[in-house]
């Protein structure tokens, strides 16, 4: 091959290679993106403060003996559920059915002298009108009667006094509750001047929980709780049980606290399954108002930039739009846009990251993330 030849066929290859080798030019707004999208909708949302409560019982009653006795069962085992007058513990009532049986034979001797006294009385009451009888005698014999009147008296309350006192030899429960645990057993000596009581039983249903909240929160709560109860709502965190609990504020203190400037809400809570427990931390929402018609979006669809928050919107020929939007209250995973979206439009909620007014965009497929 000649030289001139041999020179213009590697020219030629090489024109080849690099046109081989060049890349595809990207189309207009560049290469589409993968997006994950939702529509923005309509609700009625409820608009609440947020804090930390403290869970309480209504009622706390530390059990004490009333007598002086021996124990001499104990009907309950620690922790147990008990109701209002189930039997707790019962102390030696021997002791007190003597005492009791001794003021009723005093009642009955003191009863039959008055009744002797009185008959005596009125017999002498006509021998004194014929003069058989001075009127000196007669006015001893009534004071006998009336010093007889009184004993019968103290004698009745002797009675009632020994059956209180017997009846204290039966334990029972106050209230409705939770036993605590107890360290008295049967054969001890119980006292009511004990330093430590027989147990201590907490109301669990229905059950408080105590709550602050700030200052400038307090003339609002106040006026809304003058127009209906507040509803409140409490959740255990952190917890395996996923369940939101309803109660309604009850108290609110009448002073602020110098010292942190809240002021103490008490809710109360039927805890009828005993989920809330006292001593027990739960957060509280405090329903203040439902926003009607409110539209809301993912919490994910909003992004914040130089100009403040805004989202992506699709439109229909898979472009995306970057809008402007003003936010207001958060609801669990949603956010309320309170202005610069409509109802129904098409957001994006994932894939922001690469995208830029008029991006071209396509639907993400889970395929794609598993390719990824």
């Amino acid at each position: 091959m000649k030289p001139a030849a041999y020179l213009i066929a590697l020219a030629l290859l090489g024109s080849g290679m690099v046109t081989g080798c060049s890349k595809k030019e990207p189309p207009p707004g560049g290469f589409p993106s993968p997006i994950v999208s939702s529509t923005v909708k309509t609700q009625d949302v409820p608009v609440y403060i947020s804090t930390i409560g403290n869970v309480n019982s209504q009622a706390t009653v530390e059990v004490r003996p009333q007598v002086t006795g021996k124990l001499i069962a104990v009907h309950v085992k620690q922790g147990q559920n008990v109701k209002k007058g189930d039997l707790l513990y019962s102390i030696d009532p021997k002791p007190f059915q003597a005492e009791l049986d001794k003021a009723k034979a005093t009642l009955v001797k003191d009863q039959a002298n008055l009744e002797y006294a009185r008959d005596r009385l009125a017999r002498y009451k006509e021998l004194v009108k014929k003069e058989y009888v001075s009127q000196l005698n007669y006015d001893e014999y009534q004071s006998n009667v009336a010093a007889l009147e009184g004993q019968v008296m103290i004698d009745l309350a002797d009675v009632t006094y020994a059956e209180i006192n017997l009846g204290y030899t039966s334990v029972t429960a106050p209230i409705d509750g939770r036993l605590s645990g107890y360290d008295v057993d049967v054969g001890n000596l119980v006292s009511p001047t004990d330093t430590r009581p027989l147990t201590t039983i907490r109301q669990i249903s229905p059950i408080d929980v105590n709550f602050y909240l700030p200052q400038y929160e307090f003339q609002r709560i106040k006026q809304l709780q003058s127009q209906s109860p507040l509803t409140v709502e409490a959740t255990i965190p952190k917890s395996t049980i996923q369940e939101t609990f309803q109660g309604k504020v009850y108290f609110i203190d009448n002073n602020l606290s110098l010292n942190t400037g809240t002021i103490l809400l008490k809710a109360v809570f039927q805890n009828e399954n005993r989920i809330l427990w006292p001593g027990e931390f739960v957060e509280v929402k405090l329903l203040l108002k439902t926003q009607p018609k409110a539209l809301i979006v993912p919490f994910a669809a909003v992004q914040m930039g130089q100009q403040g928050s805004y989202v992506y919107i699709v439109k229909p020929d898979n472009t995306v739009e970057l809008r402007n939007v003003k936010t207001g209250v958060r609801y669990n995973d949603y956010i309320v846009i309170e202005d610069g979206v409509k109802d129904g439009e098409k957001i994006v909620i994932d894939g922001q990251v690469n995208l830029r007014n008029g991006s071209q965009v396509y639907e993400k497929k889970p395929t794609d993330e598993k390719k990824g």
